[in-house]
């Protein structure tokens, strides 16, 4: 029993090795889905920096200002370079596919990796550029989180602790207005005439 299982074990890896060849197309699908999937998570997050920038500049004179605007603007760097990242890989897969090696100005790790025999192979270079992609944008998009938590932290501070705050037109303030003081002692009711 061992040996029959050995051997359709055997068997099934050696016709796996066959159908390698086929593999570009599902990578290229993998590849291009990742690329897609991450812009748009680059895409959120680049709307979320903008609405923070927004709220930023009114909660200003916040103590700790230059830390918070340090963080954000490390955040929009890194925003800056993952866009970049998902531009290109398009071009990258597109490269990869056609069985042409990406130059290193196409940003890729299977760019920079010239001396493996590999690199003219589409299937090792998609392969590698998954692996890529999956690392630098999952670490990346989770820094710029910390780092827009960080500012939307700051600025919550800024506009509940430290901003004045003014009740909107219309609406009624938090606490009653105190009552005037008065030097004169207060008038006396009238007593009602006595009834006959």
């Amino acid at each position: 029993m061992k040996l029959r299982s050995a051997s359709l074990l055997l068997s099934l890896a050696l016709a796996g090795g066959c159908a390698k060849s086929n593999d570009v197309a599902p990578l290229q699908q993998e590849a291009t889905a990742l690329a897609s999937s991450y812009s748009q998570q680059v895409d959120a997050l680049e709307r979320r920096a903008k609405e923070l920038e927004g709220r930023a500049r009114r909660a200003a004179g916040a103590p700790g200002i230059q830390d918070a605007v340090r963080v954000f603007n490390e955040a929009r760097t890194q925003l800056v370079e993952l866009r970049s990242m998902a531009t290109r890989a398009p071009g990258v897969i597109a490269m990869a596919v056609g069985a042409a090696k990406p130059s290193k100005a196409a940003g890729s790790a299977a760019g920079s990796a010239a001396a493996d025999p590999n690199e003219s192979d589409p299937r090792w270079i998609l392969e590698r550029l998954i692996d890529e992609m999956r690392e630098r944008f999952t670490v990346g998009i989770v820094e710029v989180n910390a780092k827009l938590n960080t500012m939307e932290s700051w600025i919550y501070y800024g506009e509940r602790y430290v901003a004045p705050t003014a009740p909107a037109p219309g609406a009624a303030p938090d606490e009653p207005p105190a009552a005037p003081e008065h030097d004169a002692p207060a008038p006396a009711a009238e007593e009602p005439a006595p009834t006959r």
